[in-house]
């Protein structure tokens, strides 16, 4: 069919379907028609990929035509993507010289094409360029001209590559290359890196405002002192096994207030700074202190997995996310957060907690898994719950019962806080009691409780017992055990001194068909499992608490 009986698509739209596919998928294009070739010639995003390709030669044939085509036509390359295979392993020992000499040849060709395609990239302008090996941290040292002031370099994302330092030219006994005035989001995937290199590039890019690293090899600190006038966003992560422990050094001076100047004082350091992440890193106590002088800016905090502290003090007026996870060790935790939206927290044990806030419309998201040996547990998660009172509470519980202990000493004045969620998991399952629960009971208000595994990906879960129907049943006879006393004083055991306050309890199954609750009542529980499928059920119990609850 002739094009002229079309209409013709604008090339921004051909544009933006191009960059859903592969390179050599888009070539194919050109087939459709005419607008469409020149839409693939003049193509902002170029997107080379050797997985594509069945050889090397086939991937280097098809690069070198694609920038030669742009070159000629001068023809700038805003968006510049390159990967390239895993290195391949040396054969075994009966082939030995062969693969070795194959291997060499492909390391040889793959070195050289990958140089060659960066520095034409360079040349034809790129802002954006990532580039990536598929594989672990290779011996490939990325080329110091990525670096250099010359180029419009705005964001780079490296991974699994070398910079090495002692690869870079020397001018006047100094490192030349290594300024990049245009520089503002740098991230390092998988990186091998010395601590020289890092603190070079960090003085050269001074204009960097987005800095990632992630899973990256060969130091042992980060001094990102040098980019605090710019950085907004600074997240380093490791894995849990690594070589060595990245302790991060912030080094960060007390604010020096100048004089006043229309009812304001000289800015601290790091006013940017809007989100920060660290992952199994090691931090001190020293981190948290004067929080909200630091970062004064700061919206998004997350720390996860981290060690080497044991308080924390946190404030911050612009605070909105705060993230701890996975904290093994916590004795004291403040928080003076105003404009507080979410907050996560997960810790083995119920810290001494303070927590201050002006915000009417927030969410905590918290997970305890610990030991409890004494009623003492449940004392601390009261006091710890009522510190987040207003906000919308939901609680992962995942417990193991080292001892037996008594029901909890009832205090009629304390606050309870009440939880929109209770998820429960007890270990070992023989130790859910009426004491567990009425303790627990005493700590805070559930509207809904219910029994599964992990009711947040981020949480730490401990794994409960595999037979959820009888875990089911246990709870629902505990809880109308519970209901039961309560509405029939005579029966009430003297020693549980009106703990929970339960009116009534419903227990609700998901139905999957109408995605939705659906109420029925408590005795069918015993029932219902022959009418859902195993492995699909999803039951909660409902709970209504009477006029003394919180």
């Amino acid at each position: 069919m002739e094009e002229g009986k079309f209409e013709i698509l604008p090339e921004e739209v051909m544009h933006h379907i191009q960059s859903f596919i592969s390179s050599r998928k888009a070539a194919k294009t050109c087939l459709l028609s005419k607008s469409w070739y020149t839409a693939w010639c003049t193509h902002p995003i170029l997107s080379f990929d050797e997985r594509d390709f069945r050889t090397i030669g086939g991937f280097a044939n098809f690069t070198r035509k694609t920038i030669q085509r742009y070159r000629e036509s001068n023809l700038n390359v805003p968006t510049f993507r390159l990967r390239f295979n895993k290195i391949p392993e040396i054969c075994p020992i009966t082939s030995y010289l062969s693969a070795l000499l194959s291997t060499n040849r492909k390391i040889n060709e793959s070195t050289y094409l990958a140089n060659e395609l960066i520095l034409d990239a360079l040349k034809l302008g790129v802002n954006d360029l990532k580039f990536e090996i598929d594989a672990s941290i290779s011996s490939y040292v990325l080329p110091v001209q990525v670096f250099a002031a010359t180029t419009n370099l705005r964001k780079l994302v490296v991974s699994a590559c070398t910079i090495a330092i002692d690869h870079w030219p020397m001018i006047n006994n100094t490192l030349g290359g290594v300024t990049s005035s245009c520089l503002t989001s740098l991230s390092l995937l998988d990186v091998s890196i010395g601590e020289d290199t890092m603190t070079s590039i960090l003085l050269g890019c001074p204009l960097i405002e987005d800095f990632n690293v992630h899973d990256c090899k060969g130091f042992s600190k980060i001094n990102v002192s040098m980019m605090q006038y710019n950085l907004k966003k600074f997240r380093v992560e490791r894995l849990l096994f690594c070589e060595s422990t990245l302790s991060l050094s912030i080094e960060i001076e007390e604010p020096i207030l100048g004089p006043v100047s229309n009812g304001q004082i000289s800015v601290p350091k790091y006013r940017n700074l809007s989100s920060l992440t660290l992952k199994y890193v090691t931090i001190d106590n020293k981190f948290f202190h004067n929080f909200s002088h630091k970062f004064p800016c700061l919206e998004n905090l997350t720390i996860n997995r981290c060690s080497g502290y044991e308080d924390v003090e946190i404030g911050g007026p612009s605070l909105k996310c705060i993230s701890f996870t996975h904290v093994w060790k916590l004795d004291k935790a403040e928080f003076d957060v105003p404009s507080i939206q979410k907050f996560e927290f997960s810790v083995v044990n119920p810290p001494s907690m303070s927590f201050t806030t002006s915000s009417r419309e927030w969410e905590s998201y918290i997970s305890l898994s610990g030991n409890v040996d004494d009623v003492s547990w449940f004392n601390k998660l009261r006091k710890f719950l009522a510190e987040l009172s207003q906000s919308r509470i939901s609680l992962n519980v995942n417990i193991s019962i080292i001892n037996e202990f008594a029901y909890v000493q009832y205090n009629q004045g304390f606050h309870i806080a009440v939880v929109e969620n209770l998820m429960l998991g007890v270990k070992p399952e023989s130790t859910m009691c009426s004491a567990l629960l009425n303790n627990l009971l005493c700590s805070c208000h559930p509207k809904f409780i219910t029994l599964s595994g992990d009711s947040h990906p981020k949480f730490i879960t401990l794994s409960g017992d595999n037979n959820l129907e009888e875990r089911n049943k246990k709870m629902l006879g505990l809880l109308i055990r519970s209901e039961f006393r309560q509405t029939n004083p005579d029966y009430l055991n003297p020693a549980e001194n009106l703990l929970c306050n339960l009116e009534k309890v419903n227990v609700e199954f998901f139905d999957r068909t109408l995605m939705q609750w659906q109420s029925f009542p408590p005795w069918e529980l015993f029932f219902v499992y022959s009418k859902i499928a195993k492995g699909r059920e999803k039951i909660r119990f409902r709970l209504r608490w009477g006029h003394f609850s919180n």
